[in-house]
């Protein structure tokens, strides 16, 4: 049975703990930036993704951001130092748990540093489990309401993953995309159903994470990094203009899971993916 619990900071700020059979799993965050799931475990309790590290403190666990009508709402900036913000539209959101799953629905007004609204996103992020692993689903759906909407080409937007430090290539993690190529300079650009990084943690464990854009979704080039940062990017080459009042929707899966999963694995596990 999955559940949902809430904790709030004293400055307001809410995390809310995700449990399945009692197990934490992970957790969604209404931070002072965006929302973010941090953490993020597999079935045998290893972390698979970090949160604010120094070097790029808006790289938050799993998120999303673009480039919107000329603005960078990627880059969200800092704690204290915001440059964008997340906010949500209609109440903090709405949970579900149940057996099969704990799902979380957001409405977030995506504005400017002074405030002024530039998109509405509805974003449903799922939380199952499977054999493999344990699962999220993120699925966004942008809305033009308060006018068009321009994301800009650019290499830094999408639905993105920050790794932990110790997976990156410099530190002996293997980057794997569904060809078989190798690290970033193998996947850098192809277009492929998933992309998967692997490594060792303390004690010696070894655990691993994959994304894999939804099958409705628009194939797009990886942007990946050896430090550690990976997204699905479908405006990676592309400008995208949505019109009033109209919307545009991507999705994306994520699958933490414990070992090094090979090629033919995880190609089981895309037969899963919606």
């Amino acid at each position: 049975m999955w559940t949902i619990s809430e904790t709030v900071s004293f400055d307001k700020r809410a995390r809310m703990w995700v449990r399945y059979d009692n197990t934490l799993v992970g957790a969604v965050n209404m931070g002072d930036l965006r929302a973010y799931v941090f953490p993020l475990y597999t079935p045998g309790g290893r972390l698979v993704i970090q949160e604010s590290p120094v070097d790029h403190p808006h790289h938050q666990g799993l998120f999303v951001g673009a480039a919107v009508n000329g603005h960078d709402m990627w880059n969200a900036g800092s704690f204290g130092n915001p440059r964008c913000r997340q906010v949500p539209a209609s109440g903090l959101c709405h949970v579900e748990a149940d057996a099969a799953s704990a799902r979380f629905y957001l409405t977030l007004d995506w504005c400017t540093e002074d405030g002024q609204p530039q998109l509405r996103e509805a974003r449903r992020i799922a939380f199952s489990a499977a054999p493999y692993g344990h699962i999220v689903d993120i699925r966004s759906r942008f809305l033009a309401a308060y006018g068009a909407i321009r994301f800009g080409e650019t290499k830094e937007a999408g639905i993105a993953m920050r790794i932990p430090p110790e997976w990156t290539t410099f530190n002996g993690g293997v980057m794997l995309d569904a060809a078989g190529h190798v690290g970033e300079s193998g996947i850098w650009d192809t277009t492929s159903d998933w992309m998967d990084v692997s490594g060792e943690g303390p004690r010696g464990y070894h655990a691993g994470i994959t994304l894999m854009p939804h099958r409705g979704s628009p194939r797009a080039p990886w942007m990946v990094r050896d430090y550690g940062l990976h997204e699905y990017n479908p405006w990676r080459f592309a400008q995208i203009t949505v019109p009033a009042d109209g919307a545009r929707e991507l999705g994306a899966r994520f699958i933490a899971h414990d070992g090094a999963g090979t090629v033919a694995e995880i190609a089981g596990w895309y037969q899963d993916c919606p």
